[in-house]
């Protein structure tokens, strides 16, 4: 399949239990629930992480992506929804060669029936670049957000699960972590005409927050969750100017 990929989350509870749930043979671009599965490995495949883990309480995650090599496949972004389809945590993560353990969640959770593990994925061969923002708010809640980034051009992010602006999606909360991650090769600021960060602004343009990237494509980096809390105000904005 041209541009296919291949996403694995590997997780770890509080009872030492671990599991994996994949998803195999993907189009770039396209978000898809990740469910058990992988050559070897003794469990039931095509099984929800809801169904699966219902009970246990997921301590530690981390994600990968593999596809064809000559492409540099990057991994884009990877989070678990709650029954209700809102975001219940955020899965940090890189390309398959930016192997690191497995992490600490920002919050531990106890898993429920209908719970999924989502993911999305973009080769380098397509030649689209998408940054993901992972989320986590003073009050418990969680989002993650998406742009397409455009050369030489600024671009908003927009929530996965709503579509909503930052301002929107976050109005009267705070961030007090977040994660954000770039599937290219080089930097989101490759040629120095853009921006080093992906940042957040006020309604006046000023800056309330800044985000470093983690670049994903062939292999990359990682970082750990941003800790500077950011308050959020209604007509918020979440921007990247890229450049290459």
């Amino acid at each position: 399949m041209a541009n296919a990929v291949k996403m694995a989350v590997a997780v770890r509870c509080a009872s030492g239990r671990v599991a994996e749930f994949v998803k195999d043979d993907g189009t770039s671009g396209t978000t898809y629930e990740l469910v058990t599965g992988g050559t070897g490995l003794n469990q039931t495949s095509g099984v929800s992480l809801g169904d699966a883990l219902s009970g246990e309480t997921i301590t530690h995650a981390w994600a990968s992506c593999m596809g064809v090599v000559s492409e540099n496949p990057a991994f884009a972004g990877c989070w678990i929804t709650a029954p209700d389809g809102s975001v219940a945590a955020i899965i940090q993560g890189g390309g398959g060669a930016a192997q690191k353990p497995l992490q600490p969640l920002y919050r531990a959770l106890k898993v429920s029936t209908g719970m999924q593990a989502k993911g999305v994925a973009e080769n380098a061969g397509t030649g689209i670049v998408q940054a993901f923002v992972g989320v986590c708010y003073a009050s418990g809640r969680h989002d993650i957000f998406q742009s397409t980034l455009s050369d030489a051009s600024e671009t908003s992010f927009t929530s996965v699960i709503s579509g909503a602006t930052w301002g929107q999606a976050g109005a009267g909360q705070t961030a007090t972590a977040y994660y954000a991650i770039l599937n290219n090769t080089n930097t989101i600021n490759e040629d120095g005409n853009g921006q080093n960060f992906v940042y957040a602004q006020d309604a006046q343009g000023q800056l309330t927050g800044l985000m470093s990237p983690v670049l994903c494509a062939s292999g990359g980096s990682w970082t750990a969750f941003g800790s500077t809390p950011i308050p959020i105000s209604q007509n918020d904005t979440l921007k990247a100017t890229y450049a290459t």
